[in-house]
């Protein structure tokens, strides 16, 4: 039976040269999440697995060295798994590993579990809201485990999780008065402009770049941050040193597909005023 491995690990040169042993005080330890269907997630050492599963680090190591079932999945050494000088994996520990996680639950707790894993979701990136139908078919399409997915979801504060946040659809949609149900497209404009309130556009005569925020702004654009600052609330955009700052939440917004898109004309606007002010 042949696995693909997820984050690329795939190729001869990946495979350790060692097993490596575990000890209390090692945090880096390679090791795989196993779920009950057999999918397999690597992480580079436990306090990586500690963050994206969602666990204490002492309850990483304890179910590591005990190949115990925690939070739906097995984990297992690397060692354990990978066959030396091979891409191949060992097959039998991942279907010693499943029976694990398959270990009999009451049917209410099964239910409730794939209840969880087929209710819809929602991905989004800094860009853009992608729906998915439900949980595990999000997971597959964005090569992550239905627990990563949960865990982001469930969080209180929002992050990124390989590059996406995770919204369940009774924050993303509203129920019109007939019935049927829309995104609700005020959420998505305000979590957008919470999320983009310190990006800011530097603008030249010949186009335009985008920074995160100012200290990474004056990084590389050597001017006060002072006079900057002043620019960005000033409605008339003044020219500084041949460029206009502007936040990005006076020249983004979402289009009619929920993707955050950039006003090229307003921008093409503003480079004409730096143009006739250089040719002055």
């Amino acid at each position: 039976m042949q696995i693909s491995f997820i984050n690329n690990f795939n190729t001869r040169q990946n495979i350790p040269a060692a097993k490596p042993q575990l000890s209390f005080g090692t945090e880096n330890v390679p090791l795989y999440a196993i779920d009950e269907s057999g999918n397999i997630r690597r992480f580079n050492s436990i306090k990586e697995a500690s963050k994206t599963l969602g666990l204490n680090l002492f309850v990483v190591r304890a179910a590591l060295s005990q190949n115990r079932r925690i939070n739906g999945v097995v984990l297992r050494k690397a060692s354990d798994i990978e066959i030396l000088g091979s891409s191949e994996i060992n097959t039998s520990v991942i279907e010693e590993s499943k029976k694990i996680v398959e270990t009999p639950q009451t049917e209410y707790i099964k239910k409730k579990k794939e209840e969880t894993f087929e209710q819809p979701i929602y991905a989004i990136t800094k860009t853009s809201v992608r729906k998915f139908n439900s949980i595990l078919e999000a997971a597959e399409a964005l090569s992550m485990l239905p627990q990563e997915i949960i865990n982001s979801a469930n969080a209180s504060k929002t992050y990124y999780e390989k590059g996406y946040i995770f919204m369940r659809s009774n924050k993303m949609e509203i129920q019109k008065n007939d019935g049927s149900i829309k995104i609700n497209r005020k959420f998505i404009e305000e979590f957008f402009q919470k999320r983009n309130i310190r990006k800011i556009y530097a603008i030249s005569k010949d186009g335009y770049k985008v920074y995160e925020n100012l200290q990474d702004l004056l990084k590389e654009i050597k001017l006060g941050g002072t006079a900057i600052r002043n620019a960005l609330g000033d409605n008339n955009y003044p020219i500084i040193a041949g460029y206009i700052f502007v936040m990005a939440n006076n020249l983004e917004h979402l289009d009619d597909s929920f993707n955050l898109v950039t006003d090229e004309k307003k921008i093409e606007t503003l480079k004409e005023k730096i143009k006739r002010r250089l040719n002055q």
